[in-house]
């Protein structure tokens, strides 16, 4: 018999991220920060992710900033681009060795447009 907790789905630690995800729903791009690092995701609810991080963080996480997108797909393009622009100081995976404020500077810098109404 298997214990229960040996073997979960993905999906049940991190919504929103099980194959087929909708890449037509509004998504943000974040930036999360820690000790002088700081992490660039994509997430629906970037609040709800940074909980699910920071229950495997040994240290204090800060969502430093999020940006909404009309789509998935959208952010998902923004995000890439920043971990390009930024692939020099990357340590692993998602988490580079810079301060927050440039990333900021970087993402603010690929804000949607939103039409004046």
């Amino acid at each position: 018999m298997r214990n229960k907790f040996t073997r979960r789905p993905v999906d049940r630690l991190l919504p929103g991220m099980q194959k087929g995800a909708d890449w037509t729903l509004p998504t943000c791009v974040y930036v999360i920060s820690s000790m002088g690092r700081t992490k660039v995701g994509i997430a629906t609810d970037p609040q709800v992710r940074m909980g699910y991080l920071q229950l495997v963080c040994p240290f204090e996480l800060k969502l430093e900033v999020s940006v909404a997108f009309p789509t998935r797909r959208e952010a998902r393009d923004v995000e890439r681009a920043l971990h390009v622009e930024f692939a020099t100081d990357r340590l692993w995976g998602e988490w580079f060795n810079v301060e927050a404020a440039p990333m900021i500077e970087a993402l603010r810098q690929r804000e949607p447009v939103t039409p004046a109404v």
